[in-house]
C-alpha cells in the first residue's frame, strides 16, 4: 500500500513539473522554444486556393508552418479536417502560465497546439478529398449534377451519389458511384460544388481542385460548425 502511494505521489509530482503533460496550449518557435498557456486570439484566418476562411479557437488542433514555404501552413481541427494556405494572423497572442502576457509574430513561430478536450459522438456526412491534400468533412449543398455518359445527358440527383471520382486529363472526367450500386463514368458539367464543411464557412470548390466526393460516409466530430 506504501509503495503504491509512493507511485502515484511520483506521478503526480511528474505532472507537476512538466508543462508539456498538463492541459494548456502550446506555442513553439523557429529557435525551439516552448511557449505554455492560453492562446487568446479568437479567429485564425487562412487564405487557401478556395479563397479567404477563418477558422474559430474552438474548432482548431493546431497549425504547422511550412519552414520551406514562409508564412503557408496546415490548420488541422478538431474533427481532424486538414486545410492548408497562407496563415493571415501576423500575431498569436498567448497568456503564459505564470500570468504573462506574450505577443509572437508569425514568422517566428514553427507551430502551434490548441488544447481540446470532449466527448466526440458519431455523424454521416461527406468528405472531401482535394488534389493538394486538404481533406475535411461536411454537406455537400448542390441538389443534382449533369453528366453527358453512353451519349446522353443524364441529371444525377446528388442524394441518390455515393461517390465521386475526378478523372483529370481523361475525355471521360468522372466516374459516380450511385447509392443502388450502378457506376456512371462521363463528363460532369458542373464547375463548382458548394459546400458546409463541419468547421468553417461555406465553400465553392472547383472541380479541378477535387480528388473526389465520398457522401453518407460515417465519422467522429467533436463539434460542427453550422449547427451551432
Amino acid at each position: 500500500m506504501v509503495r503504491q502511494l509512493k507511485v502515484v505521489f511520483i506521478i503526480f509530482l511528474i505532472l507537476l513539473l512538466s508543462p508539456s503533460l498538463l492541459p494548456a496550449d502550446l506555442i513553439v518557435i523557429k529557435n525551439g522554444d516552448r511557449f505554455f498557456g492560453k492562446i487568446q486570439n479568437k479567429h485564425f484566418a487562412l487564405d487557401s486556393t478556395n479563397g479567404q476562411n477563418v477558422l474559430q479557437n474552438d474548432f482548431l488542433k493546431s497549425i504547422s508552418f511550412d519552414a520551406n514555404n514562409p508564412g503557408h501552413a496546415t490548420f488541422i481541427s478538431i474533427n481532424n479536417d486538414r486545410f492548408s494556405g497562407s496563415v493571415l494572423n501576423e500575431e498569436f497572442d498567448i497568456v503564459l502560465e505564470n500570468g504573462e502576457q506574450k505577443s509572437i509574430r508569425k514568422s517566428n513561430v514553427e507551430r502551434l497546439r490548441i488544447d481540446t478536450q470532449g466527448p466526440s459522438y458519431k455523424i454521416i456526412t461527406g468528405i472531401f478529398t482535394l488534389e493538394n491534400n486538404d481533406k475535411f468533412s461536411g454537406k455537400l449543398l448542390n441538389p443534382e449534377f449533369k453528366v453527358n455518359a453512353d451519349y446522353m445527358l443524364k441529371l444525377i440527383k446528388s442524394d441518390a451519389i455515393n461517390r465521386i471520382e475526378f478523372l483529370h486529363g481523361e475525355p471521360n472526367d468522372v466516374k459516380i458511384l450511385l447509392s443502388n450500386g450502378n457506376l456512371i463514368r462521363g463528363n460532369l458539367h458542373d464547375e463548382e460544388f458548394e459546400v458546409l464543411p463541419e468547421v468553417i464557412g461555406r465553400l465553392t470548390l472547383g472541380k479541378q481542385g477535387l480528388r473526389s466526393i465520398q457522401l453518407n460516409a460515417p465519422k467522429m466530430v467533436l463539434k460542427e460548425f453550422h449547427s451551432l
